[in-house]
């Protein structure tokens, strides 16, 4: 009756924040992209605006969910019957 459901739970907190700390391929990590369209180069920016991440984070984090993913998990089932 019912399909089986994962849930997973991603820091993304923790993930940005690791990303701002370590990843040196962000030139800007503390001003948006937005408004800045004399500079071409949008790769280098960590955000997009005052709230969303750039394409480039996005990539990177799409890759982590992957990753994480691909691991073998631990998963509690429960039985809705």
């Amino acid at each position: 009756r019912y399909q089986e459901i994962n849930i997973f739970f991603i820091d993304t907190e923790n993930f940005f924040n690791n990303l701002l700390s370590n990843d040196n391929s962000f030139q800007v990590k503390d001003s948006p992209w937005l408004g800045t369209y004399k500079d071409v180069n949008k790769i280098s920016y960590f955000w997009y605006d005052q709230w969303h991440v750039s394409d480039s984070v996005h990539k990177k984090f799409a890759d982590f969910i992957l990753k994480e993913f691909s691991k073998e998990q631990i998963i509690l089932k429960h039985n809705l019957m």
